[in-house]
């Protein structure tokens, strides 16, 4: 399984690659720290199984990044996830209409963070 990680935020990605690697170890964890990825990796990024995207980037904010993103993949293939540390209800209701798969707002815990991506894996994926 292949996973995109974009955020800006180091310590944020290396414990998600952590996390990430505890509960699939066969997992592939690539971690992108700006949004001008998606406009210079489309290769790469057409091979990810699922993609978690913060919400808050710059210079591009996370609707922008999201529509990139759904332009660039195949959604019968790629999951897209926003996972960020605060999004309003409006903007989560904003970023689902747009096309984001699943919100996830980041957790105060390892333990948790863990939790949550196995939720989203079972429910995307059935593992």
């Amino acid at each position: 399984m292949n996973v995109l990680i974009i955020d800006d935020d180091l310590e944020d990605t290396s414990l998600f690659c952590e996390a990430l690697n505890e509960l699939y170890p066969n997992a592939t964890c690539t971690v992108a720290h700006s949004s001008e990825y998606i406009l210079t990796s489309i290769d790469r990024i057409i091979e990810m199984d699922i993609i978690f995207m913060d919400g808050h980037m710059h210079p591009m904010d996370g609707q922008t990044c999201l529509e990139l993103l759904i332009k660039s993949v195949d959604r019968s293939k790629t999951k897209i996830v926003i996972y960020s540390g605060s999004l309003s209800p409006k903007e989560q209701l904003d970023l689902k209409q747009i096309g984001a798969d699943y919100i996830l707002l980041k957790a105060p815990s390892y333990y948790l963070l863990k939790e949550n991506i196995g939720e989203i894996f079972a429910a995307h994926f059935g593992t």
